[in-house]
């Protein structure tokens, strides 16, 4: 997994939020 991985991982934190 790289970098773009965690962004999406936070993205999709954020619209869980």
């Amino acid at each position: 997994m790289k970098k773009k991985a965690k962004l999406s991982i936070h993205f999709k934190k954020l619209s869980h939020s």
